[in-house]
Parts: structure tokens; sequence; C-alpha cells
């Protein structure tokens, strides 16, 4: 299948994804109008400032960290958010590595090579910030006991928001 983006490039992941087609407006397009948790929110909660709220709490650890934070669900811009049981499951077999390829691409067109131990550093971190997703937009869950839930509430960004901060970080980490 076939698919055209906002910029006009027409991308067929059965061939792969070419680093010429990737562009940060499609991405910033797309991941601000995926909602996570499969849409299983209180209210829509967008990928785009998931990624920019986890790439804004690794800013002062470390800048590259933060660029690779802001990336790291890029992939999601091409293939969705596909739900982390769903992805595993023996059903849906080939999609976790057709998201490590584009995901692989997208980094290199950014001149990004994450360590194992970067994206070690950066899951901690995005398990910090479930925390707060969790109690923030959706019911309580048994994956996180209670009293590890931050009490910071995450305040939802509008689509065309979550796609401007998106891309201002993408500017600030001098992506475009």
């Amino acid at each position: 299948m076939i698919v055209t983006y906002p910029t006009g490039e027409r991308i067929d992941l059965n061939i792969g994804l070419r680093p010429q087609q990737v562009h940060l407006s499609d991405i910033a397009h797309a991941l601000s109008l995926i909602c996570r948790y499969g849409g299983h929110c209180r209210e829509h909660y967008s990928v785009a400032q998931h990624s920019c709220l986890l790439s804004m709490d690794l800013q002062s650890i470390d800048r590259r960290l933060a660029t690779i934070a802001l990336l790291h669900d890029a992939s999601e811009a091409y293939i969705g958010d596909i739900i982390k049981d769903v992805k595993h499951s023996k059903r849906v077999r080939g999609l976790v590595q057709l998201e490590i390829e584009v995901q692989t691409v997208i980094y290199r067109c950014f001149g990004l090579a994450p360590t194992s131990q970067d994206l070690e550093i950066i899951k901690h971190k995005e398990l910090e910030l479930v925390t707060r997703e969790s109690s923030s937009f959706c019911l309580p869950c048994t994956k996180f006991p209670m009293d590890v839930y931050d009490k910071t509430i995450i305040i939802p960004w509008s689509s065309p928001h979550a796609r401007y901060m998106f891309l201002e970080l993408c500017i600030m980490y001098k992506l475009l």
C-alpha cells in the first residue's frame, strides 16, 4: 500500500523508507494527530506532545539524548502507534522489525546513532513520563502501583500546538 503524506511524498513501506522520503513536517503533522494508548485516554493526548515532554525532560541531562528522545517515536508517523501488547503479539510478526527499520532510517537521516545505553536512559525517563501520563489521561492500571504516580498533571495540547512545539524543538536541536 502506498501512502501519500502532507509534503506529497508517496511511501510504500513494502519497499522500505528511503532517507529522502523523511520530512520532519510530515512526522510532526502525523504525530500531532496520533493519540497515545491507542486512543484509550480521557482526552486526546498526542504522540507529538509525549515526544516533546520526554525530550524536554532530558534537555538538562544531555542535548543529544533530548534530540534522540524527540524522535524516539518518529517511526509511528509512518506505521502508526501500535499498543505494545499488540505490537509484540505473535499474530503480527514482523511489525517490530518494520518499526526498527523505519526508526533506524529516521535516526540516520539526522546523523543520530543511539547506543543501547542512550536508549536505556531514554526508556527509563519515558517510564517516569508514562506514570504522569497514566494519572493525567488514563484510568489507573495495575502496571504502575498508585504510589509511583507522579502527581504532576499534564494538560493536553491541541494538535496544531503539538505540531508547532515538535517543530520548534527540531529547530532548537538544529534538525531543521
